[in-house]
This record gives structure tokens, sequence and C-alpha cells, in this order.
């Protein structure tokens, strides 16, 4: 059986990469919950002077008494 080494080769278009502004970084957010102790690690995209994790809340249903700090990446 004989394969043809040119159809496996890429033809589609390009897709361009774009870069992303020092505000729209990515940032490291650590979260600890204050009633169980529970710890969650998160990235999140900073965004209009906050930061977007999509942490809603601990697996304890608390969403209120939380510690959280923030790391670069």
């Amino acid at each position: 059986m004989r394969l043809n080494c040119s159809a496996s080769v890429y033809t589609g278009p390009y897709i361009a990469i774009q870069e992303v502004p020092m505000e729209e970084a990515r940032v490291k957010v650590t979260i600890r919950c204050n009633l169980c102790g529970e710890k969650f690690v998160l990235r999140g995209r900073r965004d209009k002077g906050s930061i977007d994790t999509g942490f809603k809340q601990c697996i304890c249903n608390n969403s209120n008494d939380l510690d959280i700090e923030e790391h670069s990446v």
C-alpha cells in the first residue's frame, strides 16, 4: 500500500497571534476559605481593576469569608 505524503501538508489559513495588553495579563490567585480552610489556586485575567477567575464559592458554600492573594505569573 502506498501513501500520498503530500496529503498531510496543512494548507489552511494561518492564525494571527495577538499580544495581550499588560492590564489583561494572566495573574495567579490564591483563595483560602476562612471557614473550612480549603485552598484554591486559580489563574485569572485582570479586567477593569478587578481579577476574573470564575470563582463563585467554596465547597462549604462560603462566598464571603475568604482570604485572596494575587501573584504575578
